[in-house]
């Protein structure tokens, strides 16, 4: 498949020239590889995976294995998925997922600059706020954190799987389908935020979450809701209402 591919592009109006951060390429060749990632590189660079440009640093509402979200801190380019306004509108939406890099680097869903959902700090396995994102006999995860470069990364470990998530701006939610091979459809197996408890600050400063309760806000120990009932729940959903007083 790669050979055919390389041929055919070959074949097509690519400049005899382009620009790389390392000058000047004089035989640009454009490759669709396997994993999804459109690439240009240089036909004379004996290092298969340097590369002129890649649409993997460019993604819009849609993930693939191998592609990185994150943000490279030598130069503050952000790799984020943003989505589209709605199904039948391509248009850019507000609804983002990226690598937050303020105080400790976590995945964080915003809509505009409002935080939806947040993955909590990576303990190696998975995300701490995040119990879906971990490593299975499917899929692997993985968190990179250095001087150049804070990433995540997910890829499969059974190569015969076909995934991909999606931004949904109409649930304001990212998801991920899998392909079903006997039902020739892609299914829903894993959506962000899950649950009024992986909402972020959904039961506001001083209220604990628990979706194995109703409702699933409840006020810490000692602390009483400011304008509501005195049992110690908040029924009031998100923006701020559940300010407590002790």
């Amino acid at each position: 498949m790669m050979e055919a591919l390389h041929w055919v592009f070959s074949l097509l109006a690519v400049p005899k020239t382009a620009t790389s951060e390392s000058g000047s390429v004089q035989n640009p060749v454009l490759l669709l590889l396997d994993s999804g990632n459109l690439v240009v590189r240089d036909e004379n660079d004996s290092s298969p995976e340097s590369y002129v440009w890649q649409s993997f640093d460019y993604p819009s509402d849609t993930s693939l294995p191998g592609m990185k979200v994150g943000v490279d801190l030598r130069t503050g380019f952000d790799r984020r998925l943003s989505s589209r306004k709605n199904w039948d509108d391509p248009s850019p939406g507000d609804l983002t997922y990226g690598v937050g890099i303020e105080g400790s680097p976590e995945i964080v869903l915003r809509k505009g600059l409002e935080k939806l959902s947040v993955s909590g700090l990576w303990n190696g396995n998975g995300f701490n706020g995040a119990p879906n994102l971990r490593s299975s006999s499917i899929f692997g995860y993985d968190f990179v954190w250095n001087e150049n470069d804070v990433y995540y990364i997910f890829f499969l470990k059974n190569k015969s799987v076909m995934s991909r998530g999606v931004l949904n701006e109409t649930q304001n939610a990212r998801e991920r389908y899998t392909w079903n091979a006997e039902t020739q459809t892609w299914q829903l197996s894993l959506i962000l935020p899950n649950g009024y408890c992986d909402i972020y600050g959904h039961c506001g400063p001083n209220g604990n979450c628990d979706d194995n309760k109703l409702p699933a806000c409840q006020c810490l120990t000692q602390f009483r809701p400011k304008n509501g009932p005195k049992d110690g729940t908040l029924r009031t959903i998100r923006e701020g209402v559940y300010t407590l007083s002790h």
